[in-house]
């Protein structure tokens, strides 16, 4: 070989091709096993070689993370639809039980039921409207997942390969190193055969490791774009849907305020807690209204006749509201028996006596008590003050 007179640089464009014999490539084959080996058992590499592709193995992270994120989506969205229309089904079974039942009974609560119904058949309704834009978002990240990500992953595949056989060439030109001897041409002739293996697998393996990085951000980025188009049509669905069931609502809870008691008859435990809740919502509207009718009445004892003349309208102020009973706009009224609400009306008393004192009890047992209290004269409410 000396006689051709390559030397230096030519040299090494002469061994590289001519290294095509069996035996080197059964040697390249050999080394580029034990590096694979190497990194499937988890054995320590060279730390300096490991350092190098610091900035790759932070990208690898990143497709991995993306990888996983995106199936893991893909499932959450299948769930997601599934318990979607789960809850709107259940929703719209809840609605027509309480329409159902809300013919039987003819009181306001039965209206009540009713419009509780058509809300939550109307709500079920709406939500349904979810699964379009959720629709899309599976179709987007399952066309993402199976044309961006699965092509970044065959480069990603082809790059591992090159690193396997650039690593697998540096410990082959390590070992020979370690028994390079200057002055025999045989083992520097080697030695060059394997640095020029060197040489050619990092080229192959740097050009894959830039396609990987590039593609890897542009993963990222186009993920980020993605979600951006189809997550705002999903966001204003969202929107509409909860803008238009919370007007719904409020206007079913603005036409029935107050709370109304209901008779239980198969849920006999929940008729305490029906009768406590209806006790103290009808004793706080009361409690407002006696202490500005006590005002009234310290203001008009000298009276008598102007006293009884208020009283007469109190009177028919209750008659109007018991005529109002039957409409749909008119106040919230108990619909319980006579004994319940003679109990109701005497703790709603005994509260008043509490809390306005002796001088407003006497006002409102004037103004709350059955008609037999009624008849009580001036000269006895004045002899209460005195």
């Amino acid at each position: 070989m000396s006689s051709q007179g390559y030397y230096g640089s030519s040299y090494d464009r002469y061994v590289e091709n001519t290294n095509t014999s069996t035996l080197h490539k059964m040697k390249e084959t050999y080394w580029t096993t034990k590096q694979a080996v190497i990194k499937k058992l988890g054995k320590k590499e060279d730390e300096h070689v490991v350092a190098s592709d610091s900035a790759l193995d932070a990208k690898l992270e990143v497709f991995k993370a993306i990888q996983k994120s995106s199936m893991d989506l893909l499932r959450v969205i299948e769930r997601y639809q599934d318990r979607l229309c789960a809850v709107a089904q259940e929703e719209n079974a809840v609605g027509r039980f309480l329409k159902s039942h809300s013919s039987h009974d003819k009181t306001r609560a039965g209206k009540m039921m009713a419009a509780v119904g058509k809300s939550q058949s109307f709500s079920a309704q709406q939500r349904l409207a979810l699964r379009v834009p959720l629709v899309r978002l599976y179709q987007e990240v399952e066309t993402f997942r199976y044309r961006a990500i699965s092509d970044t992953l065959v480069t990603v595949n082809r790059m591992e390969g090159a690193r396997t056989e650039y690593r697998g060439a540096l410990l082959w030109m390590k070992n020979v190193s370690e028994e390079l001897d200057p002055d025999t041409y045989k083992q520097l002739e080697k030695f060059r055969k394997v640095q020029a293996q060197v040489r050619k697998t990092k080229q192959r393996f740097d050009k894959l490791k830039l396609d990987v990085m590039q593609k890897v951000d542009l993963l990222a980025a186009s993920r980020c774009n993605m979600f951006s188009h189809v997550l705002a049509n999903y966001q204003s669905t969202l929107l509409h849907f909860w803008e238009k069931t919370s007007r719904t609502m409020s206007a079913v809870a603005e036409s029935f305020k107050g709370y109304q008691y209901y008779e239980f008859n198969m849920l006999k435990e929940l008729t305490d807690t029906s009768r406590q809740l209806a006790e103290q919502t009808s004793s706080r509207q009361p409690a407002e209204k006696d202490t500005e009718d006590v005002s009234e009445t310290l203001l008009s004892l000298d009276d008598g006749e102007e006293q009884k003349e208020k009283d007469k309208t109190r009177e028919d102020t209750q008659q109007d509201a018991k005529k109002a009973e039957g409409d749909d706009f008119g106040p919230f009224m108990d619909f319980h028996d006579d004994e319940a609400a003679m109990k109701e009306l005497e703790e709603e008393l005994e509260r008043a006596e509490k809390m306005l004192g002796s001088v407003k009890k006497q006002a409102g047992e004037q103004q709350k008590q059955a008609p037999g209290l009624k008849e009580y004269s001036s000269s006895k409410i004045m002899g209460g003050y005195r």
